[in-house]
């Protein structure tokens, strides 16, 4: 009788140990699960909030720019406008300062004062040359420092730096008034190629204000800027200009607005 107590006190020992394992088993892969769904939830908001509240940025840039320029001569009235369209490359030296170089195809010049040409050519005695108009055309070179402000998931911006120029034509486009005698014959307007008339390399300062929309189309980005080119250089190449003959510089100032695209 007795070892049958002792046999049965065995049994009911192993099955409790066996039950309590079980339970504590349970228990630790429910923690383990709770533990990894919580932190996967952690991740998941950690993800979306990165995502929806703070702007990326990105170490290297690149894309197309297009955009229109009203120029003038300093000293006179009158605007020229042309087109200015090229493409960037841009380096994120660290969060929000970034260095931007451009290669552009860049339309500047400006309206010029009237002139009175005197000849002694035949029956002409002078010539009124007015409502002049030149045209340069360069490839431009403009290298900058942006900073970027970021609000939300956009970035405005500023920015300064040098912009080079190189002239590869310039025309002007004007009206003449012959004097022929006690008549006066106007022309209808003109192209002339002034090209001589203007140096080949010049160099100015431009400031900008802008903001960067970010994804656009897929990562592609969007950039709406305004500059201003402040021109530094004397674009007199001989004394074939008037302002050359009196000693006056003429130096070539514009404004832009400009749409860039790129990553």
């Amino acid at each position: 009788m007795s070892k049958l107590t002792i046999i049965t006190s065995l049994l009911l020992l192993t099955f409790f140990h066996a039950n309590a394992q079980t339970v504590n088993d349970s228990e630790t892969t429910t923690e383990t699960v709770s533990s990894s769904e919580g932190q996967a939830d952690d991740a998941s908001t950690s993800d979306a909030y990165s995502g929806d509240d703070e702007y990326a940025y990105s170490k290297f840039g690149y894309g197309v720019t297009l955009g229109g320029t009203a120029s003038t001569f300093e000293g006179y009235s009158g605007t020229r406008y042309g087109l200015a369209l090229g493409a960037y490359g841009s380096y994120s030296i660290f969060d929000g300062l970034n260095v931007r170089g451009e290669v552009l195809y860049f339309q500047t010049g400006g309206s010029k004062p009237d002139e009175i040409r005197t000849y002694n050519i035949g029956s002409v005695d002078q010539v009124k040359v007015h409502d002049r108009s030149v045209l340069l055309q360069n490839v431009s070179v403009p290298v900058m420092l942006t900073y970027e402000l970021p609000v939300g998931s956009v970035a405005p911006y500023v920015g300064a730096g040098g912009i080079y120029h190189f002239n590869f034509a310039a025309h002007e486009n004007a009206k003449r008034t012959y004097s022929l005698g006690d008549a006066m014959e106007t022309s209808p307007t003109q192209a002339q190629n002034v090209y001589d008339e203007y140096k080949r390399h010049t160099w100015g300062l431009i400031f900008s204000l802008g903001v960067k929309i970010p994804e656009i189309v897929n990562d592609y980005s969007m950039r709406i800027e305004a500059r201003y080119n402040l021109g530094m250089d004397d674009v007199n190449a001989s004394q074939l200009n008037t302002e050359a003959q009196t000693g006056k510089e003429l130096k070539n100032n514009s404004f832009m607005l400009t749409i860039s695209f790129g990553y």
